[in-house]
């Protein structure tokens, strides 16, 4: 049996430099965040710099749960917090999940219910699924 690992994090990309509007909006500190106008490696302090701040809410669950379950906690925030996101929404450029699958041998497969489908389609955020071998 091979060992398959998945993740997600919600990505909230912005033209602002404070990013304090979104946690409050949510009610949830970001795991990572990266502003506008800082170099996107810090191996590389010259070298390119982020168009837009970052704001990332990784999924707190173990992951050798599955993907949707991923998902789904990381939509969780805008979700109990609709009225909070609807008021910050005017500030905001995109709303990302990004998604990771890995999987030992190469083998495997996603499922995503039309019920969370149209739950991202609501809210309007945009699905990544990056796949690995691990």
């Amino acid at each position: 049996m091979s060992e398959k690992t998945a993740s997600a994090a919600l990505r909230i990309f912005t033209p602002k430099s404070d990013l304090n509007f979104l946690s409050e909006a949510l009610l949830v500190s970001p795991t990572e965040i990266h502003l506008v106008d800082t170099p996107i490696s810090a191996h590389n302090p010259t070298g390119p710099k982020h168009a837009e701040s970052l704001w990332i809410y990784e999924s707190p669950i173990e992951s050798h749960r599955c993907l949707s379950d991923h998902i789904e906690a990381v939509i969780e925030p805008i979700e109990s917090n609709t009225q909070g996101f609807r008021t910050v929404k005017d500030g905001i450029s995109s709303v990302q999940v990004f998604c990771m699958f890995s999987s030992e041998n190469g083998q495997g497969s996603i499922e995503i219910s039309p019920h969370l489908l149209g739950r991202l389609a609501a809210l309007k955020v945009e699905i990544i699924i990056d796949l690995y071998l691990a």
